[in-house]
């Protein structure tokens, strides 16, 4: 599995790179067919003179024509990641459930 990760717009945080690939790694139980994903991380505003945002986009793609975008949207790239990450686990378990695919014990 292929791992990118990209800080925009000075959104990095010291340890957060080791984090995300530790729980990235971690997807490998849903689907042992992952051959890439995506993390990205930049500063947004949904409304003129609102609190920038930071947004967290988790790009995955599978062998088996899986492809799944997040975008999550919070006040820290953490929190952002953790959301995103949350709901990464939640389609695939529900994908994994829907296709059939074989649980790893």
């Amino acid at each position: 599995m292929i791992i990118n990760i990209n800080f925009r717009h000075n959104t990095h945080l010291d340890g957060l790179k080791s984090l995300i690939i530790h729980q990235i790694s971690k997807l490998n139980r849903f689907a042992s067919t992952i051959t890439q994903v995506r993390v990205v991380f930049s500063k947004t505003s949904h409304r003129k003179k609102s609190e920038q945002l930071i947004q967290c986009h988790i790009l995955l793609h599978a062998a088996v024509k899986i492809n799944i975008n997040i975008y999550e949207y919070k006040s820290t790239p953490i929190s952002a990641f953790n959301s995103a990450y949350e709901r990464i686990v939640n389609t695939l378990s529900r994908i994994k459930q829907d296709i059939g695919l074989p649980h790893k014990i």
